[in-house]
């Protein structure tokens, strides 16, 4: 794992469009989940901490600390997989 901690600083406050692949043991994909929300903190120790939008509003999410499959998204409408609906996006991450 890679934690960028210039990066993460920028984080903060940012709305954060996530994909998550699920894989079994042979390497085929078992599920794919999708999350959305806006980043609460990114510390090294403790993760990146994200409260959860959408269908998961007010969950909490916390992703491991690594940076490194993190880029910026263009503004835009954003249609989630299997009909799940649109996030609007002005800056996310």
């Amino acid at each position: 794992m890679h934690f960028d901690n210039e990066l993460a600083d920028k984080l903060v406050g940012k709305y954060i469009l996530i994909g998550i692949t699920y894989f079994d043991s042979n390497g085929e994909i078992e599920s794919i989940q999708q999350l959305h929300g806006i980043v609460k903190n990114a510390l090294q120790e403790k993760g990146i901490l994200i409260a959860l939008k959408g269908v998961h509003q007010d969950e909490i999410w916390n992703m491991p600390p690594d940076t490194s499959s993190i880029s910026v998204a263009e503004p835009g409408i954003y249609n989630r997989r299997r009909g799940s609906g649109l996030v609007f996006c002005v800056s996310c991450v």
